[in-house]
């Protein structure tokens, strides 16, 4: 378990024993699991956000900025724009609101996973208030590689990003 164990004695006056077991608090394991080897690969990523409300939009890139070291975070406010951003840049993945004007998040991720090449490949994540198995369903059936409830915990979005790229860097 990685403790120590101390024993001393004195004869007449008896024995003491201490250990020590090197436990964290439940605060410290979230900000360790952001930084520790599993959470390794987020770091210099570039994200497009896919986003129409200017608070998510706040929130979202001062979680990422804070949670990942070098982190690029591009905004589109609709589909439409998120799908004209991935055909000019790349992404190593793509934040996807389901609920945008002009072009819903399940609309672009089809017209994303429709692109030739390496395009079409980038991993989306669904954000979404929509957390029931139907709406769950409807994301896998766009495309999308998972899924992040709104509103989210740092831990979520650090885990669903995790995800989604190893599966998508394993060839899955």
């Amino acid at each position: 378990m990685g403790g120590t164990m101390e024993i001393s004695s004195e004869e007449g006056k008896g024995s003491t024993f201490e250990a020590t077991i090197p436990f964290t608090t439940a605060t410290t394991v979230s900000k360790a699991q952001a930084t520790s080897p599993r959470h390794h690969d987020l770091r210099e990523l570039r994200i497009l956000l896919a986003e129409d409300n200017a608070f998510n939009v706040m929130v979202a890139q001062d979680e990422l900025n804070d949670a990942i070291p070098g982190v690029v975070v591009d905004v589109a406010v609709d589909g439409r724009e998120a799908l004209s951003m991935v055909k000019e840049h790349t992404y190593d993945v793509v934040l996807m609101d389901v609920q945008m004007p002009e072009m819903n998040g399940y609309d672009a991720t089809k017209a994303i996973r429709s692109l030739p090449g390496n395009m079409s490949h980038v991993p989306i994540i669904a954000m979404t208030a929509n957390a029931m198995q139907a709406d769950l369903d409807r994301c896998k059936e766009a495309g999308m590689n998972g899924y992040v409830p709104k509103p989210f915990k740092r831990e979520e979005l650090l885990l669903a990003l995790q995800g989604a790229l190893t599966t998508s860097r394993s060839g899955a």
